[in-house]
C-alpha cells in the first residue's frame, strides 16, 4: 500500500509538471499564425512604455505629425533674405503674392507709406507693380496704383508713363497721362513730355487731358518752362473746341502768377458759356486788371441772358479789383439784381 501511495504521489508530480509546459510553449499553429494582439496593443499604448521605433519606410505620419512638418517647411521656406538684405520672415514672399492684388484697394495711410518705402527700396518689386499698371484695365486700379507710383516718382514710373501715352488706343493715353499728371509739380522730365504732347496733340480729348496735367503749377519750375506751357495755352485759347479753350484759358491762370487778364477778358465774349464762365473765374484776384477786363466783367454781369453763376463768378471777380466810383455804384447794383435772379 505504500508503495502504492508513492506512486500516486509520482505520477502526481509528473502531471503537473507536463501541464505547465504546456502552457509555456506555443504550439506550432500558435507559431505559424500569430493571434491578434491589437487589444493588447492599444492598452500598451495607453501606459508609460516606451513605444518601438518603427523602421523609417513604415512609419507612421499623424495629422498632428503632417501640421507639425508642414509649419517647419514653412518657416524655412519663409525664412528668406529680403530685398533690403534681411531675413524678416516672409516679406519678401508676402510681397509677390501681394503685387497682383495691389491698388485693387484702396490703401490707408499707413498701407500706402509702407508700400510707398517698399517699392523704393525694391527695384524688382518697382518692376512688378509698374507691369501691373500697364497690363491694368480697371480704371479704378489705374488710379490706386497711379497715386503710389507717383509718390515713388522713379524714372522707371516716369518711363511706363510716357510709354502708356504713345499707344494709339486713346484710353491708354488717357490713362498714361493721369500718371504724367500725379508726376509734372515735382518731374521736371513729366512736366517736359506733357509740353511736347501740348505742341503736336490734334485729339481735343487728349488735349483736355494734357492740358489737365498742369492743374497743379509746378513750385520749383524753369522759367523757360514756364513760358513754354503759357504760349502752348495761349494758342489753344482759339481752339474749335470750347472744353480746349476753357482749359487753355485755366492753364494760363495758373501759371501766369496774376498775369493772365488779357486771355481771361478775350474769353469773356467766348459763344460757349462754359468757356466764359472759366474766363470770369480766371480774373479772380489778377494782379493789375485793365479797365477792358473790369468792363467785360461788367456787361457778364448785366447780362441777363447769360448763367447766373457765371454773372456771380463775374461779380465775385470784381469784388476783388479797385473800381471807380462809376464801376463801383454799378457793381453794387448789379450784386442786387443778380442776387435777387431765381
Amino acid at each position: 500500500m505504500k508503495a502504492i501511495a508513492v506512486l500516486a504521489i509520482a505520477l502526481a508530480i509528473l502531471a503537473s509538471v507536463m501541464f505547465a509546459n504546456k502552457n509555456r510553449s506555443p504550439s506550432r499553429d500558435q507559431q505559424a499564425h500569430p493571434a491578434d494582439t491589437s487589444s493588447e496593443t492599444a492598452v500598451a499604448h495607453t501606459t508609460d512604455s516606451p513605444k518601438t521605433a518603427l523602421p523609417a519606410e513604415l512609419t507612421i505620419t499623424t495629422s498632428d505629425d503632417r501640421d507639425d512638418n508642414q509649419a517647419s517647411h514653412n518657416d524655412a521656406d519663409s525664412t528668406v533674405e529680403n530685398s533690403d538684405g534681411n531675413t524678416d520672415g516672409n516679406t519678401s514672399r508676402q510681397d509677390s503674392i501681394d503685387i497682383p492684388e495691389l491698388g485693387k484697394q484702396s490703401l490707408d495711410e499707413a498701407s500706402f507709406r509702407y508700400w510707398v518705402g517698399r517699392l523704393r527700396n525694391n527695384p524688382q518689386l518697382l518692376q512688378a507693380a509698374v507691369n501691373e499698371y500697364l497690363e491694368n484695365t480697371d480704371p479704378t486700379r489705374s488710379r490706386n496704383l497711379a497715386a503710389l507710383l507717383a509718390e515713388v516718382n522713379s524714372p522707371l514710373v516716369l518711363n511706363a508713363a510716357t510709354q502708356l501715352t504713345q499707344s494709339p488706343d486713346t484710353t491708354t493715353q488717357l490713362i498714361g497721362l493721369e500718371l504724367i499728371a500725379r508726376l509734372q509739380p515735382t518731374n521736371t522730365h513729366a512736366r517736359n513730355h506733357a509740353i511736347d504732347m501740348l505742341a503736336t496733340q490734334t485729339d481735343p480729348t487728349l488735349l483736355v487731358a494734357t492740358l489737365n496735367v498742369f492743374a497743379t503749377p509746378a513750385q520749383a519750375v524753369s522759367g523757360e518752362q514756364r513760358q513754354l506751357i503759357l504760349d502752348h495755352a495761349r494758342l489753344l485759347t482759339t481752339h474749335s473746341d470750347a472744353n480746349v479753350r476753357a482749359l487753355g484759358i485755366d492753364t494760363i491762370s495758373r501759371w501766369s502768377k496774376g498775369n493772365s487778364g488779357g486771355a481771361a477778358t478775350i474769353g469773356l465774349n467766348d459763344p460757349d458759356s462754359a468757356v466764359r464762365a472759366k474766363s470770369a473765374a480766371s480774373l479772380i484776384g489778377v494782379k493789375n486788371p485793365s479797365a477792358e477786363s473790369r468792363q467785360n466783367l461788367l456787361l457778364v454781369a448785366a447780362n441777363k441772358q447769360e448763367v447766373k453763376t457765371t454773372r456771380q463768378l463775374a461779380l465775385y471777380a470784381l469784388s476783388k479789383m479797385p473800381l471807380t466810383e462809376t464801376e463801383r455804384q454799378r457793381y453794387e447794383a448789379l450784386e442786387i439784381e443778380v442776387r435777387r435772379t431765381p
